[in-house]
């Protein structure tokens, strides 16, 4: 999901200085930004979790007086429903959207902002609700009979006690809930329901509004049901009145009900409203807020004999709206309406900052801190609860949609390579290079993958993530393609850093450019991040070629390393370096902290070779025998040149077929590496682990590839080469090795 849209925009001749200049501009001021909501959202919290009493809130906490219990079904819902989505308990939910979390941008997103003795506040009021009595309506002072809102909150509690498999049901809430939504039947009337047609004091009415109209629209999608054609009708009608009455002197204009409707022509289909018609909604509401800084509701949505109203509370509206902004980015086609609004949200957040109430109340160590309804007029200090839960997840969600704008931003201006996942028609067992390595195996990279990357990500495993790996392997073994198909498997976008992107500014600002490369990588989220080919920023500091190289690169290495460390600190990403030649890069590198596992990647072994070649085959009708004798004569080639090889023609014979495979040297060849032991042998220098291993993992290849191998493993030569046969320590898997080193009989 990114905030704003496609990655690019206008090009400067030197995108080091853009994004230098903005992250030290505008996109440091919205940092900032963020730490004051997130400072905001701590110092909140624990007014809802501190003044809760067996699953029940005091409705106001006033100066002096210790908090008085005014029972409340909807207030008390409410609030544990914003505990829930701050604990993570209740999560993707559509009324606050994002990853919800007490974290700095970049880092963990499923990081909770309540500490875990906090988590439990909300379960004693979802269990009340859970055995209320399918008969016995809700019944709330404002909203009248099962009302959306407190349905919608008591069915996504409920739902996740059920989630979590406490022995509950929510079979009551659920009929309960279809029946709310029934009342989509009839959308152009009211949502609310009073006691026999009238409200608490009689002669009291609920006049048709589209703020519970549009929250019985969130209860169907939570249901996962679909709102009706009418209502979706009935909902842009209502924008485009709104917006028509905006261009009139003293109107009935209602910036309100301007946006809720809105908010619901989106849920209903996010494609609802074309571009033009985000962008004069977005004009709209930043020109209205210079005369009504608050976005006060002017529409009641209940309406008493005596003449007194109910207007939905500001902060309702800076939530709908805020949801719109969510609801387009994550569309098919996405529209920044965040960026365009940026600033309605700014001042509302002013002075929702300056609205801040800190209540010392009798027999309690520390004050509590929170706001009250702007509907309540009182000279001493005073909290609302339940409109303080409401405050909390509108930061907590705005906290969120500014850590992604400032990721998405940077990244534009950083101008790297970003690539969106896809979907893959092949599983992702299928594509492991080494088939007949034993399950568990270190060499079966895709296995390995799945088990400590993917699997924890997705539910499937108890043991914490691992957040970044070393992949090293001969050329054209499908390093990019394996980090790709990673990358689809999460649903994540990738980032590739090559060297161009270290020295677009010039060798003079390499290190400068680093900087600004780790601080925009510090902002993402939920991306793999490739650092493709850097060895010459990561030399081994032992090597010829580090001591070779420039004062300025030189100094690279020592200060990659804990750049590197940081960003695998967070722990909201996944981090690969990927390589060529591990034993160029510094050992250091690849130290617990830095990164957590080092994989290698081979051409595949010769049962793969045949699951390919016979793949291949089969669309000729060539039959399987000669793609078993192909396979054979083919160790050490890659999947691309097995394709090149077999793949092309038209209905080769076994003939040609074997004369293309020999006119093609494959680009992992044993040779290259012998040369290389040999000279370090030569110089009376040890070689380096990663290079033995590599090296006997293609001799096993080759040694494999024979069907009747008759016990030989390594020659003498091979063992000169890599210093005897104790060099084969550095083989993690108990059969290659010895399949390398037959056993004496």
């Amino acid at each position: 999901m990114s905030v704003g849209g496609a990655y690019g925009g206008t090009r400067r001749e030197n995108p080091a200085v853009e994004v230098s200049d903005r992250l030290r501009g505008d996109l440091h001021d919205d940092t900032e930004s963020a730490r004051s909501v997130a400072e905001l959202v701590r110092d909140a919290i624990p007014t809802m979790t501190r003044t809760v009493e067996q699953g029940s809130w005091p409705y106001e906490i006033r100066k002096g007086a210790p908090a008085q219990k005014k029972e409340s079904l909807s207030t008390n819902a409410m609030i544990a429903f914003a505990l829930a989505v701050l604990g993570g308990d209740v999560a993707g939910d559509q009324l606050v959207p994002g990853r919800q979390g007490e974290r700095a941008p970049g880092s963990d997103p499923t990081q909770p902002w309540l500490k875990e003795d906090q988590h439990c506040v909300w379960r004693h009021t979802a269990r009340q609700l859970a055995d209320r009595d399918a008969a016995e309506t809700f019944q709330s002072r404002t909203y009248g009979r099962d009302d959306p809102f407190t349905v919608y909150w008591a069915y996504r509690l409920v739902e996740a006690l059920v989630s979590a498999g406490e022995p509950v049901s929510h079979v009551g809430l659920l009929e309960r809930a279809e029946s709310v939504v029934g009342r989509l039947d009839e959308p152009r009337k009211p949502m609310l329901r009073f006691p026999d047609g009238e409200c608490h004091g009689g002669g009291d009415r609920a006049p048709t509004h589209v703020w519970p109209l549009v929250r019985v629209v969130h209860l169907a999608r939570a249901l996962e049901k679909d709102p009706s054609a009418e209502t979706q009708e009935y909902l842009i009608e209502r924008v485009l009145v709104q917006l028509s009455y905006s261009e009139i002197t003293d109107s009935l204009f209602d910036v309100g009900e301007l946006v809720f409707a809105f908010e619901g022509a989106l849920v209903c289909d996010d494609r609802s409203c074309s571009r033009t018609l985000v962008e004069r909604v977005a004009d709209v509401v930043t020109g209205s807020q210079a005369r009504n800084p608050s976005l006060r509701v002017l529409s009641p949505f209940r309406v008493t004999g005596a003449g007194s109203v109910n207007t939905p509370v500001s902060i309702e509206v800076a939530t709908a709206l805020l949801r719109c902004c969510w609801i387009l980015v994550g569309s098919s086609s996405p529209i920044d309406l965040f960026s365009r609004v940026h600033g309605v949200f700014e001042r509302y957040l002013d002075w929702l900052r300056s609205s801040v109430q800190v209540v010392k109340v009798e027999g309690q160590d520390k004050p509590f801190t929170g706001w009250r309804s702007e509907h309540a007029f009182t000279a001493e200090p005073t909290i609302h609860t339940w409109y303080t839960s409401q405050v909390v997840l509108f930061l907590a969600s705005y906290r969120a949609m500014i850590d992604q704008h400032v990721a998405d931003s940077s990244l534009r201006s950083a101008r790297f390579s970003v690539r969106l996942p896809s979907a893959r028609s092949e599983s992702w067992g299928d594509r492991e290079p080494l088939e007949s390595a034993a399950a568990g195996s270190d060499y079966r990279v895709y296995e390995q993958l799945k088990q400590n990357f993917i699997d924890p990500r997705a539910g499937r495993s108890q043991t914490d993530p691992q957040r970044s790996f070393l992949l090293y392997g001969p050329p054209g073994t499908g390093k990019t393609s394996l980090v790709e198909a990673l990358a689809d498997e999460l649903g994540w976008e990738m980032i590739t850093i090559t060297p161009s992107d270290f020295i677009v500014g010039g060798e003079s600002q390499v290190e400068a450019r680093a900087k600004d490369i780790f601080d925009v990588l510090g902002f993402q989220s939920e991306k793999v991040i490739l650092f493709d080919e850097i060895d010459r920023l990561l030399l081994d500091r032992d090597s010829p070629e580090y001591g070779a190289q420039s004062d300025l690169f030189q100094f690279m290495t020592p200060s990659m390393l804990p750049k590197l460390q940081g960003l695998n600190d967070q722990g909201g990403n996944i981090v690969c370096i990927a390589t060529n030649y591990a034993w160029r890069i510094d050992r250091a590198i690849t130290r617990p902290g830095r990164i957590d596992n080092r994989f290698l990647l081979l051409p595949p072994d010769r049962a793969k070779r045949e699951s390919i070649v016979m793949a291949l085959l089969s669309r000729q009708g060539k039959p399987d025998d000669l793609g078993r004798r192909v396979a054979a004569e083919t160790p050490l080639f890659s999947y691309g040149e097995l394709k090149a090889a077999v793949g092309g023609g038209d209905r080769p014979t076994e003939a040609t077929l074997l004369e293309s495979c020999a006119s093609i040297t494959p680009a992992a060849r044993p040779e290259s590496y012998r040369r290389q032991l040999k000279s370090l042998r030569d110089d009376q220098r040890p070689p380096p682990p990663a290079l033995v291993e590599e090296y006997l993992l293609l001799r096993f290849l080759e040694l494999e590839a024979v069907p009747d191998p008759g016990g030989t493993g390594l020659t003498g030569d091979d063992l000169a080469l890599i210093g005897g046969p104790a060099a084969l320590d550095v083989v993690r898997d108990a059969a290659i090795k010895e399949r390398l080193w037959p056993p004496s009989p």
